[in-house]
């Protein structure tokens, strides 16, 4: 009987630490993840030209009352990745980030802007939508835990986002957010002409949280 127990303990302590481990190497993983993606998005962004605070993408009056504007470098985007189309800015977020879109959707959900394997993934235009942003553009990213690429969607308070294009910039005003199930989508954008950001949401496989907003220039 004791050399039973004791075998039992043994097994339940060995698995025990084999779970530790696992879970230990997916934590360091995802971290690892986590860091590579920030930087190389932080590296965009320097390459890109792109203006330290988002704020400064929406026109702003800035010292002599003139407004300035500082555009996206898409030469260089393009350079690194021809399926570039646009680079969007939340106003008062952190979300900053260039847009692609690919001959399908799966393409870019678990590769980064310059093609590394990353579950951050890139922010992608939906394949079927318009590149120029004049009529539907649902855009796609990932609700990151460490709350980079769309992770901080949810809780963003602002009613303004900036898309650049390489012909154009745009400016969109927040019509409705919130959180709605997969199901509802397609309703909710069969007749709409603007842009509608999409992310997953936590704990919920069939459920989007999602902004929809309008050209606030038409």
């Amino acid at each position: 009987m004791r050399r039973t127990l004791k075998t039992v303990i043994i097994l339940l302590l060995c698995t025990s630490i084999i779970s530790l481990l696992i879970t230990s190497r997916d934590m360091f993983r995802d971290l690892r993840e986590y860091s590579a993606a920030r930087n190389e998005y932080q590296s965009l962004r320097e390459i890109a030209l792109v203006p330290a605070l988002p704020e400064s993408m929406f026109g702003q009056e800035h010292e002599g009352g003139r407004e300035q504007e500082q555009g996206i470098d898409f030469d260089a985007l393009l350079a690194i990745n021809p399926h570039t189309v646009a680079w969007i800015a939340l106003y008062g977020s952190d979300i900053s980030y260039p847009v692609v879109q690919a001959q399908d959707n799966s393409q870019y959900l678990n590769r980064t802007f310059e093609g590394h394997s990353n579950r951050s993934g890139t922010i992608f235009l939906d394949h079927r939508d318009d590149s120029d942003f004049h009529y539907l553009a649902r855009v796609y990213g990932h609700n990151m835990r460490d709350g980079s690429m769309f992770g901080t969607l949810s809780a963003w308070q602002g009613d303004m986002i900036a898309i650049y294009t390489p012909d154009a910039r745009h400016k969109f005003a927040v019509m409705e957010q919130g959180v709605f199930h997969e199901s509802q989508l397609q309703g909710l954008t069969a007749d709409f002409d603007g842009l509608v950001l999409i992310t997953c949401v936590t704990n919920s496989r069939s459920s989007r949280y999602v902004v929809m907003a309008a050209n606030a220039e038409a």
